[in-house]
């Protein structure tokens, strides 16, 4: 989160189990949890790793989108970004 704030022009927060979202806040996951949104609030969860990780990102986005990951997500008119894979700490979670 730290590494985002000097970045970023909106607020950052770490997400917490059943609150409301706000319009121009930045949601993190806590570690080891998986975020989850449905009817504008935030759920955590210690579900199973998807893909090797938790948090996921696609189970994030499947859970804002109701499809599959950051392409459902394009397919309906949003902007998705992603870090290169390269300079992530782990490749498989960029």
């Amino acid at each position: 989160m730290d590494l985002l704030k000097p970045h970023c022009p909106i607020r950052i927060k770490e997400a917490v189990d059943g609150e409301l979202m706000e319009k121009s806040v930045v949601y993190i996951a806590p570690p080891d949890k998986h975020l989850m949104i449905c009817g504008g609030k935030t759920y955590l969860t210690s579900t199973t790793f998807a893909h090797f990780s938790r948090p996921s990102i696609d189970l994030m986005f499947e859970s804002v989108a109701g499809s599959m990951g950051i392409k459902a997500i394009k397919e309906r008119g949003g902007t998705t970004i992603a870090q290169d894979p390269k300079t992530a700490e782990f490749k498989f979670m960029p």
